[in-house]
């Protein structure tokens, strides 16, 4: 959830064509979605890029895509997140995002972050509930960050994986993992404190209003099945340093492994596989369809 929430995190961008109270609400069977197809030989694998945050009126999907994922008896997504097994884990997982010797927040983080976190948890009280003094950096940062799309009235219940996951089981369909819920929540521990300074000034940084934009602008691209655009919000050449770690290890690292595992599966069995990642896995740079197209498949937009 936590990697889920930030692959939304982009540039500003420009402001969309649907409306801002209402954001993709032309989406559904409407939308032509973010979707390819890619071949090699007998193996066929579709790809559907997801926004991990939605609304109930987002479906159904356009047929093509329902029936591509009803004649697919495998689903591979990014960590199956409604497991029992999975939820354990990220309980277990967020126990390691709390201090346990005396620490705080404070102690790690520069002034003026601390500054901006406590100004954000005196305008929410939401997040004076959930963000907590002995929280590590990067537990208060997906707080933060849960909270902020929470309060535009966007649900990760609604989400285009969680709704394809309940359909699969639904379905007795072989559902497969591409890294697994602990690889994700596990991801920010690895970054330096300068890079989650960075990461928490940007978040704090967003006003309502511009978070609402943001994902208005990515519903937006997703629906016209704009690949060009919401690839050129992710802006790495103009980026900080921080930033420019952040994206290297968000995307590229991640596109490279996520690729290999889906061409592993393409070769285990013939039947179709229907995949589902985050939708800034599938295009700007270093994505994971050129690394499909490298391993000699024929990738197509749908």
């Amino acid at each position: 959830m936590l990697g889920a929430l930030l692959e939304n995190d982009a540039a500003k961008p420009s402001p969309p064509s649907s409306s801002p109270d209402h954001p993709g609400r032309e989406a559904g069977v409407n939308a032509r979605g973010l979707f390819w197809e890619a071949k090699r030989g007998e193996a066929q694998v579709s790809l559907l890029g997801s926004v991990h945050v939605g609304f109930p009126e987002l479906y159904p999907l356009r047929p093509e895509i329902e029936d591509a994922f009803r004649e697919a008896p495998r689903l591979a997504v990014e960590a199956d997140v409604t497991s029992g097994t999975a939820q354990m884990t990220a309980a277990l997982r967020m126990f390691g995002g709390w201090y346990t010797d005396g620490r705080t927040y404070k102690d790690e983080l520069p002034a003026d972050v601390v500054q901006l976190i406590e100004q954000k948890k005196k305008e929410n009280p939401l997040l004076q509930m959930t963000v907590q003094d002995t929280m590590k950096p990067w537990m208060v940062l997906y707080m933060i960050i849960g909270t902020n799309y929470r309060d535009i009235g966007f649900d990760p219940e609604y989400g285009i994986d969680v709704y394809f996951l309940k359909k699969a089981k639904e379905a007795g369909k072989t559902i497969l993992e591409l890294e697994g819920v602990d690889a994700q929540l596990s991801f920010f521990e690895r970054f330096d404190r300068e890079t989650v300074a960075f990461l928490l000034r940007e978040e704090l940084s967003k006003t309502p209003q511009e978070v609402k934009q943001s994902l208005n602008t990515i519903f937006d691209y997703w629906t016209k099945g704009d690949a060009r655009a919401l690839g050129a919000m992710i802006d790495r050449d103009n980026a900080p340093p921080e930033k420019k770690r952040y994206v290297e290890a968000m995307y590229d690292q991640r596109n490279r492994r996520m690729a290999e595992r889906i061409d592993a599966l393409s070769k285990e069995e013939k039947t179709p596989l229907f995949v589902i990642v985050g939708a800034a896995h599938l295009v700007g740079q270093n994505n994971v369809l050129d690394a499909l197209k490298a391993k000699g498949f024929t990738v197509t937009q749908k």
